[in-house]
């Protein structure tokens, strides 16, 4: 599943998304949808969703789900989003958008996996450069792993033929971005091992 902040993002490159949900910037709460009109079902089930390229309806048609599993995803991913959101602006950051990763215990219970609002799984921009920066037709000053794929449009590479091999410091700078983005959460630096003296990537 993916979630996206229709009014903030430029665009979809990039995502498996099939729907977008439109939650702007300042929204706050799932009660601005529901001062829109939507009831909170419907305010679930507008979230942008994602798994591969099947839509909601082929998740609930293939039985991979059922329609009441997939309002509490919906609910569920809508409610981490928004809190997302609050937390990343406390910092001068912008969700963008991210994937949720959902399974069931023994039991059958839903509940999240794997990572939430990584630079890994996220897009994050920059709130202060923001504005000004879209207004003059310049990207966004990014903390995500856009800053790889980035170099790999400039140089061609759209997802499909041979990886063009991406250069020690362009991955180098990748793992400052995601320390920074770490310790700027935690609020505590950590502690990082010495880079060796030789190259680790070949």
């Amino acid at each position: 599943m993916a979630v996206i902040d229709d009014l903030v993002s430029s665009g979809l490159s990039g995502t498996q998304a099939t729907e977008v949900v439109a939650v702007g910037a300042g929204t706050g709460s799932e009660s601005a949808l529901v001062s829109q009109g939507f009831s909170t079902t419907q305010a679930a089930q507008i979230i942008a969703a994602s798994a591969g390229t099947a839509t909601a309806d082929e998740l609930v048609r293939s039985e991979i789900v059922t329609e009441k599993e997939w309002i509490t995803i919906t609910d569920m991913a809508y409610k981490l989003f928004l809190f997302g959101q609050k937390e990343y602006a406390s910092k001068g950051w912008i969700l963008v958008d991210t994937k949720y990763e959902f399974g069931r215990t023994p039991d059958g219970k839903l509940i999240v996996i794997d990572e939430i609002h990584t630079p890994d799984s996220s897009r994050i921009w920059i709130k202060d450069t923001y504005h000004e920066r879209f207004k003059t037709g310049q990207n966004p000053e990014m903390l995500d792993k856009q800053h790889v794929r980035r170099w790999l449009q400039e140089h061609g590479f759209e997802g499909k033929g041979s990886v063009p091999k991406v250069p020690t410091k362009i991955l180098l700078d990748l793992g400052q971005i995601y320390l920074d983005v770490a310790e700027r959460l935690i609020g505590t630096p950590l502690l990082v091992p010495e880079m060796p003296t030789k190259p680790v990537f070949h």
